[in-house]
């Protein structure tokens, strides 16, 4: 039996040089708010965003509850850095996504479930939809990583995919998910056709800035099914250039067999589909400044 095996640590017992410095911050975005929605399903405590503003006109009455996560997904994390020396850092980032009103963790696959349950009556359905958040416990990023002042870093774990990154940045609305259908569906707003896609475990991620130019290449490694390399795996590329108030990003992302879960109302039943994917995205932004 042969095995090969590429560790990369950045995360350990930082036992490090006199002349090297280590952080650790523990940080946290609270979002909640008291709404009514109408012509739509009702709130589910699971589900991201409680509500779904993508979504079609689906029931006749409406629905006043809480809302998690209007602007920006409610989270808690943790990132470190440890300085190596020589412009060499170790890094990590965890994040967890979680549903402030009731406490749960984000779970988009728990929503689909209880719509299930709840029956096909429009007015008695929940909110669900396709995510990547689905009940782990950092579920939004996992990853460690190293970075050097002059060739960039990379990052390996759960890390974003850069088509998700290229909206948060270029998004007017900063990708707010109850007011951005580009920032809330993660078939547009990072997925690149799958919101299962937005966030990529198991993949290595390298970034680069230079000068006005960023590069960037990422690869996600398949699900480990005996014999096959390529089920669930992915690639994808970014190009950049800002100056000034004006910036420009291409990405290119690939992937196969990726998984999209939905609910069907009228079968009761959730549903999956698998396809590959080949996703182009250019995005420009120009800002004005009094």
């Amino acid at each position: 039996m042969k095995k090969s095996l590429f560790a990369l640590a950045a995360l350990g017992a930082f036992a490090s040089a006199a002349h090297a410095q280590s952080s650790v911050t523990l940080y946290g975005i609270l979002d909640v708010a008291v709404g009514t929605v109408s012509n739509q399903y009702g709130i589910d405590p699971q589900f991201p965003a409680s509500v779904n503003p993508y979504s079609a006109t689906k029931a006749t009455t409406s629905t006043t509850g809480m809302f998690n996560g209007g602007i920006q997904d409610s989270r808690w994390g943790l990132r470190g850095s440890e300085d190596l020396g020589g412009g060499l850092k170790a890094n990590f980032q965890l994040e967890s996504g979680l549903n402030v009103p009731t406490g749960q963790l984000n779970n988009a696959a728990g929503a689909l479930v209880a719509a299930n349950q709840s029956g096909n009556a429009a007015n008695t359905v929940n909110n669900a939809a396709n995510s990547s958040l689905d009940g782990q416990l950092f579920n939004r990023t996992a990853w460690v990583g190293l970075s050097d002042s002059k060739l960039g870093e990379i990052r390996v774990g759960k890390t974003y995919n850069f088509i998700y990154d290229t909206v948060v940045a270029f998004d007017p609305v900063q990708a707010a998910q109850l007011f951005s259908p580009i920032g809330f569906s993660g078939t547009v707003g990072g997925g690149g056709g799958a919101s299962e896609k937005t966030r990529l475990d198991n993949s290595a991620t390298y970034k680069n800035k230079i000068g006005p130019v960023t590069v960037g290449a990422q690869y996600q490694f398949g699900t480990g099914i005996n014999g096959s390399n390529t089920v669930g795996s992915s690639y994808g590329f970014m190009l950049g250039y800002e100056t000034g108030p004006f910036a420009i990003q291409a990405n290119y992302f690939n992937a196969v067999d990726a998984l999209t879960a939905g609910y069907a109302a009228t079968a009761n039943t959730v549903t999956l589909k698998n396809q590959n994917l080949s996703t182009y995205m250019v995005a420009a932004k120009y800002k004005v400044t009094p």
